[in-house]
């Protein structure tokens, strides 16, 4: 990266620590008559709200924007983080293709939202997921300590 972009996001990286930090100190300290003490607390809840959802924003854009220029300013480099991506997408592929999605028997008298097959096909696709990047890295961290006791 550019040494501009890098002191530009330190920058706004200072900002932000800067600006939440106030926050907090204010919510902390709060001086304000103790009537008022109800509303203020809602309204620094609310900045911390606000807060919260410009750095998702702010995180969500630079997971999608930096890789992809990764990727165009170093393709060679990028091979292996793409193999990577379609393995993760099969084992996802896999685990939905093997999910089940037949509604649960849970009792007469329930009527939820959550007991419906698209819902229970993904829920099932998630664990089975979880279960197999949990597996292949016991695995991998097994082979590992293996290949360094022979070498």
């Amino acid at each position: 990266m550019s040494n501009t972009l890098i002191k530009s996001l330190s920058i706004m990286m200072g900002v932000i620590l800067l600006l939440a930090t106030f926050i907090t100190i204010v919510f902390f300290i709060k001086v304000v008559p103790l009537e008022q003490v109800d509303q203020l607390s809602s309204s620094i809840v609310d900045y911390y709200l606000m807060l919260a959802v410009v750095l998702f924003v702010i995180a969500t854009v630079a997971a999608i924007v930096f890789p992809i220029i990764s990727v165009i300013s170093n393709p060679k480099g990028s091979v292996k983080g793409l193999i990577s991506a379609v393995f993760i997408v099969v084992i996802i592929l896999i685990s939905y293709s093997v999910s089940s999605d037949e509604l649960l028997k849970l009792s007469a008298n329930y009527a939820g939202p959550d007991n419906t097959p698209l819902r229970l096909k993904l829920t099932d696709a998630g664990l089975y997921t979880t279960y197999i990047i949990f597996g292949l890295t016991v695995i991998a961290a097994i082979y590992s300590e293996v290949v360094k006791i022979f070498k």
